[in-house]
C-alpha cells in the first residue's frame, strides 16, 4: 500500500514542480536586468525562490520515485508517470488560470484511461529479483 502512497505523491511532486518552474521562470524573465548580462541571470535565478522550490520537489519525487521502483516492475510503474500529465493540467487551470480546450481535454483524458488499464492489469509481472552488480567475480 505505501508504494502506491509514494508513487502518488511522486505524481502530484511532479506537476507541483512545473508549476513552481512556471512561475519562476516568468518572474525571473520579469523582472531581470539585461544589464547585468549572463552572470546577473545565473544570479537571479539562484535568487528566485519559485525555481529552487520547483527543483527541491523534483528531488523529492526523485527520492519517492526511487522506492517506488525498488518495490513494482517498472512496466507497471512507469505509466503512472503519464498521469503527472493529467496532474499539470489540473493545476495550471486551478494555479495558473490557464484555459484547456476540447482536444487538450480528450488527450489528457486518453492519458488517464490508459493509466487506468496498466492499473487494472495488476502486477502482471512477477516479482523480479533484486538487481545484482557484477563485481568482476567477486563473491
Amino acid at each position: 500500500m505505501l508504494v502506491w502512497i509514494l508513487l502518488g505523491i511522486t505524481v502530484v511532486l511532479t506537476g507541483c514542480a512545473q508549476i513552481c518552474l512556471k512561475l519562476g521562470v516568468q518572474s525571473l524573465l520579469l523582472h531581470a536586468d539585461p544589464a547585468r548580462g549572463a552572470l546577473g541571470l545565473v544570479i537571479a535565478f539562484w535568487l528566485e525562490w519559485r525555481l529552487l522550490g520547483g527543483l527541491a520537489l523534483y528531488a523529492v519525487a526523485t527520492l519517492t520515485w526511487l522506492f517506488v521502483l525498488s518495490r513494482l516492475p517498472l512496466s507497471l510503474a512507469y505509466p503512472f508517470v503519464g498521469l503527472s500529465f493529467v496532474t499539470v493540467a489540473a493545476l495550471s487551470v486551478v494555479l495558473l488560470g490557464e484555459r484547456i480546450v476540447p482536444l487538450q481535454a480528450a488527450g489528457t483524458v486518453l492519458i488517464a484511461l490508459g493509466v487506468m488499464l496498466v492499473a487494472m492489469s495488476g502486477d502482471a509481472n512477477p516479482k523480479s529479483p533484486p538487481m545484482v552488480l557484477d563485481r568482476g567475480g567477486e563473491q
